[in-house]
């Protein structure tokens, strides 16, 4: 094999290394793993409909059975609507910032009050 042959030979198995690295790595961050200290969002089906606690630790740190934020006492609709909103109270735990959720992030998640 010609010292040609040979590097195009190197650069290309040094190209698939890369690739298959990157691909490892994305594919970790895209799944989303949760770390073993960070707080995890578990949805549960109410009798109308759905809520969400947060968990640090296996430990309950939040039990949400009503969508918060909004006057009256009105389950999540749907299981997608309470885990956006409970993501939403975890990533601000994990980003130490308020976890209280507003009017505004309801509106903004596109959350329905209506079960109807």
């Amino acid at each position: 094999m010609s010292v040609v042959g040979r590097k195009s030979l190197l650069i290309t198995g040094i190209v698939v290394l890369l690739l298959v690295s990157a691909f490892g790595f994305f594919n970790k961050v895209i799944a989303k793993e949760p770390k073993a200290d960070e707080p995890k969002v578990e949805v549960y089906k109410e009798e109308n409909g759905y809520a969400y606690k947060i968990l640090y630790n296996d430990k309950v740190i939040i039990n949400q059975p009503f969508i918060p934020a909004v006057a009256g006492k009105f389950v999540f609709c749907t299981e997608e609507d309470a885990q956006k909103t409970g993501e939403l109270v975890k990533n601000r735990f994990i980003l130490n910032e308020n976890p209280t959720i507003s009017v505004k992030d309801i509106k903004r998640l596109e959350i329905s009050l209506d079960c109807m």
